[in-house]
């Protein structure tokens, strides 16, 4: 739902009810691979970097195109944002390479994300980094990608 993406988030799993919710108002190439994430948080594993790995493989080995490019777009930008920050350059070089739709999709997504900057994101940002610390994961919203 839009609330959901007032607050930044793409799915969550609570793992009181374990019952798993998808955000169903983001870029649509998007659900497929947060659904799997969500998913894999119902088979038991809980590290959020963990569950975008099993979701990536779930994805590419789905069979629907769709689900592949959904996991492939997710492992790309995870990967791609942590080139952009060790070597800029290098990021540069391989954007360059992508195709005109690949571009078109990361720039509906930045614009689509970039109306909910707001401070009520970031305070939900903050909780969830709190939350995933306290369980253990110690690089909190960082385990994203």
């Amino acid at each position: 739902s839009k609330s959901m993406s007032y607050f930044k988030i793409t799915g969550m799993f609570f793992p009181y009810t374990f019952e798993a919710n998808v955000n169903v108002h983001i870029p649509p190439y998007q659900i497929p691979s947060v659904m799997l994430h969500e998913l894999v948080h119902l088979r038991g594993f809980m590290r959020e970097d963990e569950a975008n790995f099993i979701s990536y493989l779930a994805s590419i080995k789905s069979g629907y195109d769709d689900f592949y490019y959904s996991g492939t777009m997710s492992a790309l930008t995870h990967s791609m944002n942590a080139l952009y920050l060790a070597d800029y350059d290098e990021f540069a070089k391989l954007y360059d390479l992508y195709s005109d739709d690949v571009r078109k999709d990361m720039e509906f997504s930045r614009s689509y994300w970039k109306q909910f900057d707001t401070k009520v994101a970031d305070a939900a940002n903050k909780v969830n980094d709190i939350y995933l610390k306290a369980h253990n994961q110690q690089d909190g919203v960082r385990s994203y990608g």
